[in-house]
This record gives C-alpha cells, structure tokens and sequence, in this order.
C-alpha cells in the first residue's frame, strides 16, 4: 500500500482534544501515524490493524460486509 492511510483525521482529534485550529495538519497526521503504526497496531495485531487500513484505503469500509470493521474502528476512536 503506498498512500498514507489515517484512521482518524486531524479535524477529528481537534474536536476531541484542545488541539489548536492553528496547528498545521502536517505537525498532527505525524503524531496520528505514529500513534497508529506503533500503538494502535501493538493493540489489535497487524493482521487487524491492516485490514483496517486496506478497507479504508480501497474505501470498502463502509460496505455492509465489513460492518465489524467499521464499528471496530469507531470504537476504537
């Protein structure tokens, strides 16, 4: 897979967290893709944590087939 996926968005950890309007997406996506390679993937397994990425990445996640998926990754928000 070579497009970055993110499975949170910067506006979303702004409306979640006192992260300032300001800050550059840049400054926060590099956070969110550290957090998830190491944290979130240490947490639900690779295999898992890929499949979240691949789903999201073709844009499947949202099909009626990969509703666990789907809940499992807003859950997991």
């Amino acid at each position: 897979m070579n497009t970055q996926v993110y499975l949170v968005s910067p506006n979303f950890i702004r409306t979640v967290t006192n992260v300032s309007s300001n800050l550059q997406d840049k400054f926060l996506e590099s956070a969110i893709r550290e957090a998830c390679d190491v944290d979130y993937q240490e947490t639900v397994g690779t295999s898992l944590y890929n499949a979240l990425k691949e789903k999201i990445a073709d844009n499947t996640i949202l099909n009626i087939e990969n509703i666990h998926y789907k809940e499992l990754l807003d859950i997991s928000k």
